[in-house]
């Protein structure tokens, strides 16, 4: 993907970390330090695997991944006024298991 520059070099709206850490589970409480809504989507990476979620008129969209023949499913729910994101998931091993994830990273893409 092609990077924006200013005149002097500087990266222009760059991709930005909006939460970092590691958390198991088939839901997620992360409190993000910028605002999701500001972005056009969310990377989100959960068990050495990138969803990717758009975000189109204010909501981010439900979406997944086909990664290792596992599927990662996510739905999302967000409160702007706190930044808090829930994450509901779950990785499909087959059609009658599944587990939880590890998410370990939220970023912002403009």
């Amino acid at each position: 993907m092609a990077k924006f520059v200013n005149s002097s070099g500087d990266e222009i709206n760059a991709d930005v970390v909006l939460w970092s850490g590691s958390h198991f589970g088939y839901g997620h409480d992360l409190t993000l330090n910028d605002d999701a809504l500001k972005f056009k989507e969310l990377i989100i990476i959960s068990d050495n695997s990138a969803v990717i979620a758009p975000i189109i008129d204010g909501e981010i969209i439900y979406s997944g991944v086909v990664n290792n023949w596992t599927v990662t499913n996510m739905a999302f729910k967000y409160n702007q006024a706190s930044k808090l994101l829930h994450i509901d998931n779950c990785r499909w091993t087959n059609s009658s298991n599944n587990q939880g994830t590890t998410v370990t990273k939220v970023i912002g893409r403009y």
